[in-house]
Order: C-alpha cells, then sequence, then structure tokens
C-alpha cells in the first residue's frame, strides 16, 4: 500500500501565492500515480470542521491542525493524528500541550512542521516533543528542509527510536541515501506537501534510492505502523 503521508486540502491565505488544494485534483493524482490513501490536514484557508465534512475516511487518514485553545476533543474519534504548524500559529512544538497529552493518551502520531527560516519551527522543540512524549513524532520536511539541518535533526535523533522524518520538501536524493544509512529505512515517511508539491516528485526520489522491501516501508509500511 501507498500512502501519502502529508497532504493539504483548502486555500493558502498569505502564504505558497495563495494556491488551493482541492479534493478531487488530490484524488485524481493519486490514482494516475498509484496512491493508496493519504493523511490529510486542512490549509491555514479552512477549518479542521469544514475540511472533516469533504473527506472520505475510508481513503484518507485525518489528522487535526492544532491551534491554542481549539476544540479538538469533540472529534476525538475522527482523529487519526495531529499536525502542529508552529510558524502558523506562533507557537513552539512543544507548548502544544492538551494536543501532546490527547496524542499521548490515545497513542496516535504528531505530525510537527520543522522550517528553515523561523526560529520557532527548529526541530529542536519538535525533539524536546519526541524526548517527553512516548508517541511517533513526525519531523516534517526532514527536519527543515535544508541538507545542513536535515542532517543534523537525524544525527540527535539515533538516540530516539519514536522520531521519523516526512522525506516532503527535499529534493537531494544523496540526503535520503544518507539519512537511511544512518537511521535505516524504517525511519522515513512518503509525503508530498500537496499542492505545494507533487507526490510523482517524491516517488521518483525514492525510487533512485532504494527498491524492494526498504521502498516499501518508506511508501507506506512505517506510517501504517503508527497510525491507529
Amino acid at each position: 500500500m501507498i500512502i501519502d503521508g502529508h497532504t493539504h486540502i483548502g486555500p493558502w491565505r498569505g502564504y505558497f501565492q495563495e494556491i488551493e488544494g482541492k479534493m478531487g485534483e488530490l484524488i485524481r493524482i493519486m490514482d494516475q500515480n498509484g496512491i493508496d490513501r493519504a493523511v490529510v490536514f486542512r490549509s491555514n484557508g479552512i477549518t479542521n470542521e469544514e475540511l472533516l465534512r469533504l473527506i472520505d475516511q475510508t481513503r484518507f487518514y485525518f489528522f487535526w491542525w492544532a491551534s491554542k485553545g481549539d476544540n479538538f476533543q469533540k472529534f476525538s474519534e475522527a482523529i487519526s493524528g495531529i499536525k502542529i504548524h508552529p510558524t502558523i500559529e506562533n507557537l513552539r512544538a512543544d507548548q502544544f500541550h492538551n494536543h501532546l497529552q490527547f496524542a499521548s493518551e490515545k497513542k496516535i502520531p504528531v505530525l510537527i512542521h520543522c522550517g528553515r527560516y523561523h526560529p520557532i519551527s527548529s526541530y529542536r522543540y519538535a525533539l524536546n516533543v519526541a524526548r517527553t512524549h512516548p508517541i511517533p513524532t513526525i519531523f516534517a520536511h526532514m527536519g527543515g528542509a535544508r541538507p545542513d539541518i536535515a542532517l543534523a535533526a537525524i544525527a540527535e535523533a539515533k538516540s530516539l527510536s519514536n522520531i521519523y522524518f516526512g522525506i516532503e520538501g527535499i529534493v537531494e536524493p544523496w540526503l535520503l541515501k544518507r539519512g537511511i544509512g544512518l537511521l535505516g529505512p524504517e525511519r522515513f515517511i512518503f509525503g508530498s506537501d500537496f499542492p505545494i508539491s507533487h507526490p510523482r516528485l517524491y516517488l521518483d526520489l525514492v525510487d533512485l534510492v532504494v527498491a524492494g522491501p526498504d521502498r516499501e516501508l518508506i511508501l507506506g509500511g512505517n506510517l501504517m505502523s503508527i497510525l491507529p
């Protein structure tokens, strides 16, 4: 099974030239590229509740986009994971205390945006989450979408088996190959960041680096192992 581990639905406001992730387009792209399922979270232009009304939960895993003081508990049965975006929410990853406690109790993964421009989105705060909460913690964009940052994050993750790395946002086959050499293929997750990027790019990236069972792990097996 192939699972895209990082997709957005809805319009972007003030980011990414205000492009929009449309459900019909995502489904079409998935079908064209042999993708069976996808993790989906909202953009900053719609609400979690609006997204829930759009998705077919037989094909999509819904991750709740965390905001301070939101009402996520009301939708607990529909939530397969938590998405944290420190830059947009202006809150460090390790300060989403209620959401992290919920994820710990429900034993669901947390996916954290790790960036390269804003200090608040540093992978170091995601490390704090992984160290203090016994939950699968996915570092999006390989920990920072830049090789030097990614390699630093990977080095620190060697002692924390609950950390995984989403490959969306990188373009260097050598970086994925080196990461696999350091941590093993079990710690990397295919994702596209649709509509900002396209899954074909990352399917090709994986195919350039691995084959056989390792490919199956990265394209879906690893994510399946940590989803509820």
